[in-house]
């Protein structure tokens, strides 16, 4: 993971934020409006009003604030660290995947029948039909069992049904495999896998929040309380497992969930091929590391050789001068005693035995005999 530094001076952030709108010069420096905002807000750096950029084009007189002085707690400078995003080139494999997937022949369509149900579609809807809704949450959502993680409203589950029913099919055909819960009981959770990589996938409607008006049975007084409200909207959404990437298509003004299923396989393949290149760059990565750790482990031995040997001469060379201070220690008490007459043949058998004790522990005896 790679990162670049920037760097803010206040007078020149100052000038770019009344040069031009707040999001042009955050995206200049590749972030967001809200993230530039609060850089701002930390240099103590105004920015234009609200409307100063559209009184300015139709030219209305603006006021532009200038740049106040330095408080104490004012940053001058700031620094701001971002990650750099890895441009991911697509394998040949996914490539053309992908291309096939673009291909308006292969476009997927989804009947406004089903003449043959998917096992887990066929489940889903069953399971789904035995909820009920409350006027706090009217949605129905699957529950337990080995089917498919759904949640929408009544008026919204014929057709979540039909997109469900096709979707499967034409995974299965792609060699996509679908997860289900290991059995009745467990609680409903639904993975697709694809390549080794696993991801969470649900089909959902979009809810809203209202506020609505009630009374307080016990105070009499108004209240208000938060509703979901159905939409009629419908999701689709991808999670790797561990989270790292989603996909996500929904309804929107152009285009219908049904007409964008080609366009969410294809965003599965590109993350697929994102943790396919991923590991193969973690592999590397391994590798690289085992021979670093090979190399070193082998340097670590050779300077512990290298440290043996130099222990070992060092050793040598002590013992070698402990036996030259005892030659020269011997060879001066032997004139001392034959000065005094004292070198009695008890005392020659003691400096024959010191001197072949002395001749044991000289270590050139033990290098070169």
């Amino acid at each position: 993971m790679s990162y670049k530094t920037i760097i803010f001076q206040r007078e020149d952030l100052y000038k770019k934020v009344w040069e031009k709108a707040l999001m042009l010069v955050a995206a200049d420096y590749g972030l967001s409006d809200n993230g530039l905002k609060k850089i701002c807000n930390k240099m103590n750096i105004p920015i234009p009003y609200n409307g100063y950029w559209a009184k300015l084009k139709h030219g209305k007189e603006v006021f532009k604030t200038p740049l106040p002085a330095l408080k104490p707690g004012d940053l001058e400078t700031y620094k701001l660290e971002i990650e750099v995003k890895e441009k991911i080139e697509l394998l040949e494999k996914y490539k053309k995947l992908i291309e096939l997937e673009e291909n308006p022949e292969n476009k997927i369509i989804v009947s406004d029948k089903i003449g043959r149900y998917h096992p887990i579609a066929k489940l889903t809807k069953e399971s789904i039909l035995k909820d009920r809704v409350s006027i706090y949450d009217p949605f129905l959502r699957v529950h337990r069992g080995k089917v498919f993680n759904l949640t929408v409203s009544p008026d919204t589950l014929n057709r979540a049904i039909l997109i469900l029913n096709t979707f499967l099919v034409e995974v299965e055909k792609r060699g996509f495999i679908i997860r289900t819960a290991r059995d009745e009981t467990d609680w409903a959770e639904t993975k697709i896998v694809f390549e080794d990589q696993v991801f969470e996938i649900e089909l959902r409607e979009i809810a809203k929040i209202e506020r609505r008006e009630k009374i307080n049975s016990y105070t009499r007084q108004k209240e208000f309380e938060k509703i979901k409200i159905p939409t009629g909207m419908l999701k689709l959404e991808l999670k790797h497992y561990w989270g790292s990437q989603t996909a996500l298509v929904k309804d929107n003004k152009k285009l219908k969930l049904e007409d964008q299923l080609n366009h969410f396989i294809v965003c599965l393949y590109r993350i697929v091929n994102y943790e396919v290149k991923r590991n193969i760059e973690r592999e590397k990565e391994r590798k690289i590391e085992a021979v670093r750790q090979i190399e070193a482990q082998r340097l670590a031995a050779e300077r512990k050789r290298e440290q043996d040997r130099t222990d070992n001469l060092l050793k040598l060379a002590d013992e070698w001068n402990r036996v030259k201070y005892i030659s020269t220690f011997l060879d001066e008490m032997e004139i001392a005693m034959k000065e005094k007459n004292l070198l009695t043949e008890e005392k020659k058998d003691w400096l024959r035995w010191a001197r072949n004790k002395m001749n044991s522990m000289n270590p050139l005896y033990k290098v070169f005999i």
